[in-house]
């Protein structure tokens, strides 16, 4: 049986060799990743944080022990608050966690750019996987929705590195023990006010449910790579009677790449909304047009499927900004 040591190990083995930012929030999962990361040589590392400002002053509390830890780990840092880069951003969510995460990710552009990084390393785990998973289960996704959390992503054309996606989150609390290092508990984790806290405590309860979501994710993440060999890459404005032609999960695999490509929300295309799409094409009597999370229409003119921006928008079907620990 594979040890504990090892399995981390393997992770951060996977990292490739270069110039990185870490998020690092604070919590047990990216202090331990920062730690371990530190563990390579060939590893350039730059911390990068945000403080939300929320939580009665709590967040401020997390970005000194980050400071701390960063100075005594000498470690570069990048420490920025929300309410210097929220004035600056324009077309902001009314939803808090969306605006949170626009905010964060704006702070990894600007520290990406400024210190010639590679990209950023974030610190999802095992136990965020099939929290993710089980979530999008119940919301109703497609096969692309249940391959989880990406290990190497670009996210608005940064590249974004989890390597420990199978490691399970109390190895790295217990990583963390052995060596006597120390770490902030977010009490928002603990809100009933979100959706993936209540997941993360069914889950808890009942933990033999976490393998049997992480094989789930491992088999329709190799479907959507065979889906991915075998799917067209769509004109701008796809013939009805071309995509009528696809087999059905040919074309909703072909349908989201197309919709994602102009501009819709990966993470919110459920699949009530691809089917609403497929149904354009199949059934000229039904709804000419459907809205997408991102504000895209759909519509269908001249035997085509065309988009455009709209005002309107899909309501989002997820939790934005809860997968990312930052």
């Amino acid at each position: 049986m594979t040890s504990g040591q090892e399995i981390l190990q393997r992770a951060i083995a996977q990292i490739p060799s270069g110039r990185w930012g870490v998020a690092v929030s604070g919590g047990s999962d990216s202090v331990a990743l920062l730690h371990l990361a530190r563990m390579r040589d060939d590893l350039h590392l730059h911390a990068i944080h945000l403080d939300h400002e929320t939580r009665a002053g709590e967040s401020t509390l997390d970005a000194n022990f980050v400071r701390e830890l960063c100075h005594a780990l000498v470690v570069p840092l990048s420490l920025a608050r929300r309410s210097e880069i929220e004035p600056h951003l324009a077309d902001l969510p009314a939803n808090l966690q969306a605006r949170y995460r626009m905010v964060r990710l704006e702070h990894y552009r600007r520290t990406i750019s400024a210190h010639r990084l590679d990209g950023v390393l974030q610190a999802h785990h095992a136990d965020d996987q099939a929290e993710t998973i089980l979530m999008r289960l119940v919301r109703g996704t497609g096969i692309e929705g249940l391959c989880g959390i990406a290990g190497d992503t670009s996210v608005e054309g940064m590249r974004i590195f989890r390597p420990l996606l199978h490691v399970r989150k109390a190895q790295l609390q217990s990583y963390l023990r052995e060596r006597d290092l120390s770490w902030r508990e977010d009490s928002s984790n603990a809100s009933p006010k979100y959706r993936r806290n209540h997941v993360r405590q069914l889950l808890q309860r009942h933990p033999q449910l976490v393998e049997a979501l992480l094989k789930v994710q491992v088999r329709f993440a190799q479907l959507a790579a065979e889906l991915d060999a075998i799917a067209p890459t769509l004109a701008d404005e796809p013939s009805l009677r071309e995509l009528a032609k696809l087999h059905p999960l040919v074309q909703m695999h072909a349908l989201r790449k197309w919709a994602i490509a102009h501009g819709a929300l990966a993470d919110d295309l459920t699949i009530e909304l691809l089917t609403r799409v497929q149904e354009m094409v199949e059934d000229m009597a039904s709804a000419p047009s459907v809205c997408l999370p991102g504000g895209v229409e759909v519509r269908r003119r001249s035997g085509a499927l065309v988009t455009r921006r709209s005002a309107r928008s899909a309501p989002p079907a997820s939790e934005p900004g809860l997968e990312d620990p930052s």
